[in-house]
């Protein structure tokens, strides 16, 4: 797969590639640019899957909808006065809530830690599979320079160190408890390997 991914929708884009030791996102619409990296440290291995409405046509849906059951209420109760109001603001709400249905979005949210923006891709059904299978990437991606910069063992360094960075892998489930007693095991001369086998 492509190391990189390009969204464009009416007057926006975001491009999201991968870099050696994180992603760098490009975001441009049409009053503005972003450019910024996430670095793989920051990324977390998970990830979720979550829908968005857009609120502020969803205020208006409950607005005419309101107005759609108190103008009713009126009719009934005065007769057959505002029966268009009725049907207007019925066909209002409607729209609205029309319109918000086909702009709810989903998005694959890969997240982060201390306190960084997560990364946010957003797909419909044709894209779904697409965006799931970068989105998948990424996280293999942050798991492989994980698993290189910290499982090293090197009996010159500081063992406190390396000891840290041993449970840090256990912590974000990137090496079992087996895995990390065996690393322990290395470290502190109980075997005679060297290192765990990522390179």
């Amino acid at each position: 797969m492509n190391d990189k991914f390009e969204q464009k929708r009416l007057f926006r884009s975001k491009s999201i590639k991968i870099l050696k030791s994180g992603v760098e996102i490009k975001y441009k619409s049409l009053f503005s640019y972003k450019e910024y990296s996430i670095d793989f440290e920051q990324l977390s291995t998970k990830k979720s899957i979550i829908k968005e409405s857009n609120s502020g046509i969803l205020f208006f849906v409950f607005g005419f909808g309101l107005a759609t059951i108190v103008i009713f209420l009126n009719v009934l109760a005065d007769g057959d006065k505002g029966l268009g109001s009725t049907f207007f603001f019925l066909f209002l709400t409607l729209l609205f809530l029309s319109i918000a249905l086909l702009t709810r979005k989903k998005v694959i949210v890969l997240h982060t830690n201390y306190g960084a923006d997560n990364l946010e891709i957003s797909f419909n059904r044709t894209t779904e599979a697409l965006v799931r299978e970068f989105a998948d990437l990424i996280i293999n991606k942050t798991k492989e320079f994980l698993l290189n910069k910290y499982s090293k063992i090197d009996k010159d360094l500081p063992k406190e160190n390396q000891l840290e960075n041993l449970s840090f892998l256990r912590d974000k489930d990137l090496i079992d408890e087996a895995e990390y007693i065996r690393l322990k095991n290395i470290l502190f001369d109980k075997d005679s390997e060297r290192k765990i086998g990522y390179n």
